[in-house]
């Protein structure tokens, strides 16, 4: 039960970490972007990948 557990951990953390990521690269953009259309996309998909992440931690 142990190993299944730290792999479990360690997958979680993966997946924690490349969400982070992407959401940084998001914000990278958004301040890149010129555009007010690019502009709204984007925060519409940073908001979206938030609350992704925190209801996917609230289950755990």
């Amino acid at each position: 039960m142990k190993i299944t557990n730290t792999v479990r951990l360690k997958a979680l953390t993966i997946f924690v970490l490349l969400h982070y990521a992407v959401i940084s690269l998001f914000v990278v953009f958004i301040m890149l972007s010129d555009h007010l259309a690019d502009k709204e996309f984007l925060n519409a998909c940073t908001i979206q990948q938030i609350s992704f992440l925190v209801c996917h931690l609230r289950r755990i």
